[in-house]
């Protein structure tokens, strides 16, 4: 574990306010402040488009701000959801890794799955003030899945990132399933997901750092407790 990455999560555990982005880039595995400063200056450069574009907007009549958000994620990338995901190779999650899809040039490029689009928007909404939370699932497959929830205007907008037709929609509607969370949700999922791919990938002891990570961020989650001790299982049996 890197420095940064010890004093992030620590500053997690002290109840210490953690710059979201920050702590994602961290977790997507940037071990240096001039690897982070970097991918910063990458976000600067995604929230600059998409001031631009509400500037060419501005004539279109009262809409939120975090449905033209949505909209410029969509136009920049139409084919923006990744959905070539494997096993030991799942979409992208990490936070890094969709803020270099979003500002590739191609405008064909897939930027991410569920968890990294999300994550973007989110990232992106909280520069711009925007009021969001989490809406997080487990499918009976044991899929988790992740969406906004955007309070603007007095009302609310459950958002799903991976469908362009579902700004307050959602592909699987399931709401006794779903529970809102704080955004800071998203650091714990991102180490989850990578522990799941080293799992499964065989990499067991590395799933293991991860997990025990995650639960550092969040020790009452009950799901992550579960997966913790199964991989513990594999380690020793």
């Amino acid at each position: 574990m890197s420095d940064i990455e010890e004093q992030m999560i620590q500053s997690f555990e002290r109840g210490k306010n953690v710059q979201l982005e920050r702590a994602l880039l961290i977790a997507s595995g940037l071990d240096n402040e001039s690897a982070v400063g970097d991918y910063q200056k990458k976000i600067d450069e995604i929230q600059r488009g998409f001031r631009a574009n509400v500037e060419l907007k501005k004539d279109i009549g009262n809409v939120p701000k975090g449905k033209l958000l949505f909209d410029y994620f969509w136009e920049s990338k139409p084919k923006r959801v990744v959905d070539s995901n494997t096993p030991t190779q799942p979409a992208h999650y990490q936070l890094s890794d969709v803020v270099d899809a979003q500002l590739n040039p191609d405008i064909n490029k897939e930027v991410g799955n569920c968890l990294g689009l999300t994550s973007l928007y989110v990232v992106l909404g909280l520069r711009d003030g925007l009021d969001l939370s989490i809406l997080a699932s487990r499918g009976e497959n044991g899929h988790g899945h992740v969406r906004t929830r955007l309070r603007e205007g007095g009302k609310v907008y459950d958002t799903e990132h991976i469908d362009h037709r579902c700004f307050d929609g959602a592909i699987y509607p399931e709401p006794d399933r779903e529970k809102e969370l704080h955004v800071s949700c998203l650091i714990q999922k991102t180490y989850m997901t990578r522990a799941a791919s080293n799992f499964l990938s065989g990499n067991v002891s590395k799933a293991k750092e991860d997990c025990e990570k995650a639960l550092r961020l969040d020790p009452k989650n009950k799901a992550n407790q579960e997966i913790y001790q199964i991989i513990k299982k594999c380690m020793s049996g």
